[in-house]
This record gives C-alpha cells, sequence and structure tokens, in this order.
C-alpha cells in the first residue's frame, strides 16, 4: 500500500471524512473527477463504511446491479426493433415473494426513490432476488467468484461471464468502467446456403406470388 493509500485509510480509520489534494506528477484523478470520487467516499464514510476495502467491494456491488438493469435494456431495445418477444429476461414480471413489483428492483428505477426507500429496496429485495438467480454463469454464479475471487478467477478469459482486468488496463483507458470495454467477444462463424440456393429460393417465392394473384384476379373478375 502506498502512502497516500495508507494516509487515506488513517483517516477513515480515525472517523473523519477523506478529502486529500491532487497528487503531482500524472495523477489522473483531478478536477472535476476527483471531486465526484471524494463525495463518494464522504458519503460511505457517513453511513458507516470506514473500510476503504468494504467501500470498494459496495462499489462493485452497485456497478453489477447497474449492469443487470442494462443487460435487460438492450434485450428489450433488440426486441422492440426486431418486433419479437424477448429472447432473455434478467427481471422477471409482476412481484417477488414479498409482493415488490420486479420492475422496482431495476437500477432505473430505484435509483430515483428516495434514500430511505431505496435502502428498503436494495436491501429487502435487491440483494436477495440476485441470491436467487440461477449459477452456471448467472449472476449469483458471478456473485460467488467475486466473494472466492483468488488467483484461479484472476486467469479466467476476458470471454468468460466475469473476469479480472488489471489496474494498468482500466487506467490507460481513462479509468472508464464500461464493462463492454474490457470484454472480449467470441464471434461464432455463421453457415449461409450458397447464392445460388437463394436465388432459387426467390425465383419459387416469386412463382408462389405471381400464382396467388392470378387467383385473387380470377376471383374478383
Amino acid at each position: 500500500m502506498g502512502n497516500r493509500a495508507r494516509e487515506e485509510s488513517r483517516l477513515l480509520g480515525a472517523g473523519r471524512p477523506v478529502t486529500l489534494p491532487p497528487l503531482s506528477g500524472g495523477d489522473m484523478l483531478t478536477g472535476e473527477l476527483r471531486g465526484k470520487i471524494d463525495g463518494v467516499w464522504n458519503d460511505f464514510w457517513s453511513g458507516g463504511l470506514a473500510n476503504p476495502l468494504q467501500v470498494i467491494e459496495q462499489i462493485t456491488f452497485l456497478i453489477f446491479i447497474k449492469r443487470l438493469d442494462e443487460m435487460q435494456e438492450l434485450e428489450e431495445r433488440k426486441a422492440t426493433t426486431l418486433r419479437r418477444p424477448l429472447e432473455r429476461r434478467i427481471f422477471p414480471e409482476g412481484a417477488d415473494a414479498r409482493g415488490e413489483p420486479y420492475e422496482n428492483l431495476r437500477w432505473s428505477r430505484f435509483k430515483n426513490f428516495a434514500g430511505p426507500e431505496m435502502f428498503r429496496i436494495v436491501d429487502e429485495h435487491v440483494f436477495p432476488f440476485i441470491r436467487s438467480l440461477n449459477g452456471d454463469g448467472g449472476a449469483s454464479d458471478v456473485l460467488m467468484r467475486f466473494e472466492e475471487r483468488g488467483a484461479a478467477e484472476r486467469e479466467r478469459p476476458r470471454t468468460a461471464q466475469s473476469s479480472c482486468v488489471p489496474k494498468a488496463d482500466i487506467a490507460a483507458a481513462g479509468y472508464d468502467l464500461s464493462l463492454n470495454r474490457y470484454r472480449e467477444v467470441e464471434h461464432e462463424e455463421v453457415e449461409h446456403e450458397s447464392l445460388a440456393a437463394i436465388l432459387a429460393d426467390l425465383r419459387r417465392l416469386e412463382a408462389e406470388i405471381a400464382e396467388g394473384m392470378k387467383r385473387l384476379e380470377e376471383m374478383v373478375g
């Protein structure tokens, strides 16, 4: 742990909010961004979290919850564009076992609630919902691997459902925390019919349409 990290940890442990001056030299956390980060640290301190590791863990969970909502939004936009039902639904329709609508468990919804109501939703409904999700690469599986992260987890490829990203890569990207920026996507090769076969199908369809039009004309005439 560097001198700066030790100083922040010491101040947090002493029960005081942390606002340290910018580092000299190549510190990238300056100006408006630095102010926002200081504000987040102070908000957690005010809420009773004084351990930097706990703060980072809580922020990670919040980012994960936000990502779940973004994944469903993507599926909803895809279904609207293609005019077909959702292929994948993370938040079910209806309400959970305690009567809370699943729609209220989404980041885009509960982020606009008042503080006490937001805390109730996250504490009593969002976290139990996440734990109830399927394993085998699902959300609960990702949470389990996060809690038990170690050498094996750090070796997971970026094509997996979860993986570790070196701090240097995040810094080089300007501390962009968009998950898709670091995840690698494997594209599967798709085999299509030959051009000749496609043209033959088009000719067959045109013939069927022409035959149908002829029958309609005979019926009308």
